[in-house]
């Protein structure tokens, strides 16, 4: 996830050699996901560029002024001085709040990776025999979560009430770098009766939101899990608190 970022800093700085961009800007149109990526990232660095630069040229316009002030009267050379130190100052805090800013986001990546394992598959002894091939569930287990993600559309046409290939479904598109689908297919299954994939899908659905680095709804979600004493009680705890809760 960091070599992305810094790739997708190259490319969005010019740093990228030409046979580098094109390549770059091929997988842009054949990953939506990427592409979403590098998009955040440029509304990212340009709003703080923006912000940077506005204070910048305030806080330089004022020190203009007061330099003219200083050559008028030579007696506030000392408040010059002083408001020279301020302006670094200034200055230092605005890149550390940039700097602040991207290793928020990396903090948020790094504790997904840390929390996230796929479930496991409880329905392949129920769902699937040896003679069906070309079952969902068995792609599921074989890693190839695209191809299983299309047969779980399947049966959540033919069964839109039946848990299983919505949960499975979410868990897909997590795997696939696809958080923000995955919320969706995880709120569905808190709209049936309760479930065995109920729990599961709210901490799915919290880790799906802190990939996004949304912190104040994956704190309202672990917050959901930490009543009863169970497993899911315990890591939303251990979460909560490295989210400084």
């Amino acid at each position: 996830m960091q070599d992305q970022l810094d790739h997708i800093e190259e490319y969005l700085n010019g740093n990228l050699s030409e046979d580098e961009r094109r390549d770059f800007e091929a997988r842009m149109k054949s990953d939506e996901s990427l592409n979403e990526k590098v998009a955040n990232h440029r509304s990212l660095l340009k709003g703080l560029e923006l912000g940077f630069n506005r204070e910048l040229k305030s806080l330089l316009q004022q020190e203009e002024q007061m330099q003219k002030q200083i050559s008028i009267k030579k007696n506030k050379q000392i408040k010059l001085r002083n408001y020279s130190m301020g302006l670094a100052a200034a200055v230092a805090l605005i890149l550390v709040s940039i700097y602040s800013i991207r290793n928020q986001s990396l903090d948020s990546n790094e504790l997904y990776f840390n929390y996230y394992t796929s479930y496991p598959n409880v329905e392949a002894p129920v769902s699937r025999s040896d003679d069906q091939i070309d079952n969902a569930y068995s792609f599921y287990e074989q890693g190839n979560y695209p191809r299983a993600l299309k047969l779980f559309s399947k049966l959540n046409k033919e069964n839109p009430l039946d848990p299983a290939p919505i949960f499975y479904s979410g868990i897909c598109n997590l795997e696939i770098d696809n958080a923000e689908t995955a919320i969706t297919f995880f709120d569905l299954i808190q709209k049936l009766d309760q479930n065995k994939y109920s729990k599961p899908a709210i901490w799915y659905e919290a880790l799906s939101n802190l990939k996004l680095n949304r912190k104040s709804r994956t704190i309202e979600l672990l917050n959901d899990l930490i009543g009863d004493e169970d497993s899911y009680s315990l890591k939303s705890k251990e979460l909560l608190s490295s989210l400084g809760q």
